[in-house]
């Protein structure tokens, strides 16, 4: 399973912060969707913080909402209907609760977006990446936690995130 690599490659605090409060039940309630497994299994490991510096995975337990999922949610969709009606920046998905529709997952501190696809069932989505303030889209066939694994060793690459990204070995600070 991809969390049980995450966590060998990087590994988890040993107390998480905001690692759980509401019950799944009730985020899930209050997004409109079931969650991914493997994106619960991370939030419940490593909590709030940020990953090599770098990418925060956004937590519906967060007390900040510039990383709370359910926030963020309405945030992330507004900005991109803001950019096709008030721009005709057209994003080439069609957005959450649409079917296939963009999901908020996480964020860079440069801004770029991390989304679930959400075609199917949930713990199929794959992951699509918007550019910070551009009209790019890169998608990979993999789940959230995959998809980290998969930029943290190398083993796949972001064209949208620095080059320098990752440097050196993975880690999470707990914030």
């Amino acid at each position: 399973m991809a969390i049980n690599d995450l966590i060998t490659l990087m590994p988890p605090p040993e107390a998480p912060i905001e690692a759980g409060g509401a019950t799944w039940a009730s985020v899930e309630s209050a997004v409109g969707s079931v969650l991914p497994i493997d994106y619960k299994e991370f939030i419940e490991k490593y909590g709030t913080g940020r990953i090599n510096g770098f990418v925060w995975i956004f937590n519906p337990f967060s007390s900040r909402q510039g990383i709370n999922l359910v926030n963020q949610l309405s945030v992330q969709i507004n900005a991109l209907k803001t950019l096709a009606q008030d721009f005709g920046e057209q994003c080439p998905y069609p957005l959450f609760p649409e079917d296939g529709g963009l999901l908020p997952a996480g964020i860079t501190d440069n801004g770029d977006v991390i989304h679930w696809l959400t075609k199917g069932e949930p713990n199929a989505w794959k992951i699509v990446v918007n550019e910070a303030r551009g009209p790019r889209y890169e998608e990979f066939d993999s789940d959230l936690t995959s998809f980290l694994n998969e930029i943290l060793t190398r083993g796949a690459h972001c064209s949208l995130l620095p080059r320098i990204f990752p440097e050196g070995r993975p880690t999470f600070e707990a914030k």
